[in-house]
C-alpha cells in the first residue's frame, strides 16, 4: 500500500480538478451512492473509508450536516486536503492509516459506513478481510455503501472495461504529463468481481445486498445487515 500512498500524494493538489476528467459518471455514482442512504439520526456515527481530499464526505454532510465521521486515508497529503476544506467541523475525526490497521473506539458502532474508489486497492483476501471487519463494526440496521471501481465477471469483459478506462484518460483534455500519471495510477488497482464482492458481504452477515448502480466499471455496491 506505500505505492498507492505515495502516487495519491504526488496528485493531491490536482486531485479534484482531474475527478470529471477522468470519472465521466462522477456525479450520477456519487450522488447515487449517497441518495442510498437513509438514517433515522441527525447526527449519526459514520466511518468513511479511503476519505482522500473529501469529495465524498462533501458529498455525505451534504446530506447530514451534523454527523459525527471518522474519516481515514493512507496518503498523508490527500488527507491533509480534506482537512483544509472542513476546518472548523468539531464532528470530524482524522486518521492517517491503513484501513487494515484501523480499529474504532471502543464499543463503537456505525450507523453507516461509506467508501469510494478505494477499496479496491486491496488485495481480494484484504477485501473479504475489510467486509467482515465492516461487519462487525456496524449496527444492525446499519448500511454500507461503496462506490467502487470493479472487475468484469469475465476475462473479455474485464479487457472491455479495461479499454474504456484507458480511452477515457486518453480523450480526457488533461496535459500529456498528467494523461500518464492517470494511466499509470491504474496499474494500482486491484478490481474483483460484483458477484464476489456481493458474497464477501453475504459472508459478513448482511441480509440484503446488491450493486445498485453501475457503468462500465464504475459501480455502487450497497449492503444492509
Amino acid at each position: 500500500m506505500k505505492d498507492v500512498a505515495n502516487q495519491f500524494n504526488k496528485i493531491a493538489k490536482k486531485y479534484e480538478s482531474q475527478r470529471k476528467s477522468l470519472i465521466p459518471v462522477f456525479d450520477d455514482l456519487y450522488k447515487i451512492a449517497i441518495d442510498s442512504i437513509q438514517i433515522d439520526s441527525s447526527n449519526p456515527n459514520i466511518l468513511e473509508i479511503g476519505t482522500g481530499t473529501g469529495l465524498f464526505t462533501n458529498v455525505f454532510l451534504d446530506k447530514y450536516p451534523n454527523a459525527n465521521m471518522d474519516l481515514v486515508d493512507i496518503a498523508e497529503d490527500m488527507l491533509n486536503e480534506a482537512k483544509e476544506h472542513f476546518v472548523g467541523n468539531k464532528n470530524l475525526n482524522f486518521y492517517l492509516k491503513n484501513i487494515m490497521d484501523f480499529e474504532p473506539e471502543e464499543n463503537k458502532k456505525y450507523d453507516t459506513i461509506i467508501s469510494s474508489l478505494a477499496i479496491h486497492h486491496l488485495p481480494d483476501l484484504e477485501k473479504k478481510q475489510l467486509y467482515e471487519r465492516i461487519g462487525k463494526w456496524i449496527k444492525d440496521g446499519g448500511i454500507f455503501v461503496n462506490a467502487e471501481l470493479v472487475a468484469g465477471e469475465t476475462e473479455y469483459l474485464n479487457k472491455m472495461y479495461e479499454d474504456w478506462e484507458i480511452q477515457i484518460a486518453i480523450d480526457s483534455g488533461l496535459d500529456e504529463s498528467e494523461k500518464q500519471k492517470a494511466l499509470e495510477r491504474m496499474n494500482l488497482d486491484i478490481k474483483a468481481p460484483i458477484s464476489k464482492q456481493l458474497k464477501w458481504l453475504e459472508n459478513a452477515g448482511f441480509s440484503h445486498v446488491d450493486c445498485i448502480y453501475k457503468v462500465y466499471s464504475f459501480s455502487v455496491l450497497w449492503a444492509k445487515k
